[in-house]
């Protein structure tokens, strides 16, 4: 959760736990089978000790409270013998079966009217999650990595956050930091020449749960040292991974699709002091994001593919498939084709 600038959130109290469910019900369904998310806890040596570990790496005890803030339960342990007022609350709020450590180490919450109620589930699974990141003082720009900078430093062609997020958004410096569901870029000056000693960046975000696709319209640069780079991941280049590297004249690139495998894309144009081309023009827009997710096994077989198979996958991607079967049946799995970016086979 560091590409956001936070960890998983770790309620505190009762009201920290309201908050948290009024933030994620904003997304989520109540009452459906979509209405789980990730927060911040994880348990410890299948809870013998009765702790968790909170994402910021501190210790919280798994006592419970109710359901129902009503019953809540406050637990107190006051080794010190303090005035109640001085005593630390721990509230937490478990589903009635729960916490049970066979069923997983991490922490899912499901939100339920009025309250959320939490488990202990697989780690493995592909959740929404909801992030706290530290408040930046009034005058002051929050970067994506959580630091504060004074808002005069944005835009200095300074990397003052040390991860790039102040200078994301800066016309004047060609860097472009554009939300929606698709648009067009393009080289400056195009169709014209571009000039030289040019570093532009785009930074692409779509809605949570899509995937970006980019293609081409035209494309030419001069070979080798006039470069664009595509990456995804997040939204700074530190929380990103390079996708492709392009330069030159490139044959049938109108026909490809450069697809991402969240709902960022970096596309970053770097020119050097000689030899202008027209450049580049290309349009994207966003797909839902089909990545992962829960199986039922039967007795007849049934195929699992890769994202865009028989295509390529997008970069940057991590799926997770569970796959369930009865009480006492095994499940197999036999894989047909691999193939990744070190060539043929899995290493």
């Amino acid at each position: 959760m560091n590409g956001y600038g936070g960890d998983l959130v770790a309620t505190d109290n009762y009201f920290q736990n309201n908050d948290t469910m009024h933030v994620a019900s904003q997304k989520l369904r109540p009452g459906s089978m979509d209405d789980a998310f990730w927060v911040g806890y994880e348990s410890l040596d299948d809870l013998s000790t009765n702790s968790l570990q909170t994402a910021g790496g501190s210790l919280a005890s798994q006592y419970s409270a109710s359901l129902l803030h009503e019953n809540t339960a406050i637990i107190c342990t006051n080794t010190l013998k303090l005035p109640n007022h001085l005593c630390a609350h721990d509230e937490r709020f478990w589903k009635l079966d729960q916490p049970d450590p066979n069923k997983g180490e991490c922490v899912r919450a499901h939100v339920t009217d009025p309250d959320q109620s939490w488990e202990l589930s697989s780690c493995q699974s592909l959740l929404p999650f909801v992030c706290k990141a530290p408040a930046c003082l009034k005058g002051s720009f929050s970067c994506s990595n959580g630091h504060c900078i004074n808002s005069k430093f944005r835009c200095d062609a300074q990397d003052d956050c040390g991860d790039g997020s102040d200078e994301l958004q800066c016309p004047e410096l060609c860097h472009f930091y554009v939300v929606s569901s698709g648009d067009t870029i393009e080289s400056q000056n195009y169709p014209n020449k571009y000039k030289p000693l040019m570093d532009c960046k785009w930074v692409l975000e779509g809605p949570v749960g899509t995937q970006i696709v980019l293609q081409f319209t035209e494309f030419e640069t001069e070979k080798t040292f006039d470069t664009l780079t595509i990456s995804t991941g997040g939204r700074t280049e530190e929380s990103s991974t390079v996708m492709e590297v392009l330069s030159g004249k490139i044959d049938n690139i109108t026909s490809r699709f450069f697809v991402s495998g969240s709902n960022f894309m970096i596309v970053r144009f770097r020119t050097d002091a000689s030899i202008e081309k027209t450049g580049f023009r290309a349009s994207w827009k966003t797909e839902q994001l089909r990545c992962g997710g829960k199986l039922k096994a039967q007795p007849q077989g049934q195929e699992l593919v890769s994202p865009g198979y028989p295509s390529s996958y997008p970069g940057g991607i991590e799926c997770v498939w569970i796959i369930e079967a009865p009480a006492g049946k095994l499940v197999t799995l036999k894989v047909s084709i691999t193939a990744n970016n070190r060539g043929q086979g899995c290493s």
